[in-house]
Parts: C-alpha cells; sequence; structure tokens
C-alpha cells in the first residue's frame, strides 16, 4: 500500500514543541522560561472586560438629568450587585418614593448629567493560556 508523506515530516514517538501563546490583553504569565508544562496547564491568565449595559435611570426615577446625582446611592466606580438599590428618589411625603436597582453585578463606569444615562458593566470574564 502506498504512503503520502509531507517533505521533512518526521514521525517520532517523542518531541519537544516550541510555541507561542499570546493572550488577547495583558496579563500574568504563571510559568517561568523553562519550566516543564502538561498541555492542559495553564501557563497565562488575563481578564476580558464585561458587557457594557446603559440604563436611562432619570428616565426611571421620573427626574430631570441634570438632578440625577442628586439621587444616586452610588457614584462611578463603585461595585454594584445585581438587584442592589443605587438610587432612590425621596417620593412625597414618603410615598411614592421610586427606587432603582443595579441590573448586573459589576460597576458604575459613568454616569451622564446630560442624558441621564448610567453605563454599567460587568464583572471581567477570566482567559487562560494553555500550554
Amino acid at each position: 500500500m502506498a504512503a503520502i508523506f509531507t517533505p521533512g515530516l518526521k514521525v517520532t514517538e517523542h518531541g519537544i514543541v516550541h510555541k507561542d501563546r499570546r493572550l488577547p490583553l495583558e496579563g500574568v504569565v504563571t510559568v517561568r522560561v523553562g519550566d516543564r508544562v502538561e498541555a492542559d496547564q495553564v501557563v497565562a491568565r488575563t481578564e476580558l472586560p464585561g458587557k457594557i449595559y446603559p440604563v436611562n435611570l432619570a428616565n426611571k426615577l421620573g427626574v430631570d438629568a441634570g438632578r440625577l446625582k442628586e439621587f444616586l446611592l452610588k457614584s462611578e466606580g463603585d461595585k454594584v450587585e445585581e438587584g442592589e438599590i443605587i438610587a432612590r428618589t425621596n417620593g412625597l411625603f414618603g410615598f411614592f418614593r421610586v427606587e432603582a436597582t443595579a441590573i448586573v453585578t459589576g460597576t458604575i463606569e459613568s454616569i451622564s448629567t446630560i442624558t441621564g444615562q448610567v453605563i454599567f458593566q460587568a464583572e471581567p470574564n477570566p482567559a487562560d493560556g494553555y500550554a
């Protein structure tokens, strides 16, 4: 039976393979040069940014966008949990109070007093590089 071989191809029982692995973003390398690694071993780790969620919070609260910061309980850069109250209006004599909650676990990236938008960013997703 005839066999087809690629020129320069060698079939060996053991061999050393050198590969360059690159992370999509800056990260941390978990091994050192010269370390012996297995095929399923994590050699580098980084975090991919989480999904962005814009919410018109001024509209939800029924307030003017310019006054939005008066009602916020959290500010830019704060970590939030899904369902956590982040803004509240005073209402009328304690009645008709409106509350707004975080729609995702993550951070508040920006607050606009022009558009009334609050932008949430979900928690980062880990990305591992394997040997």
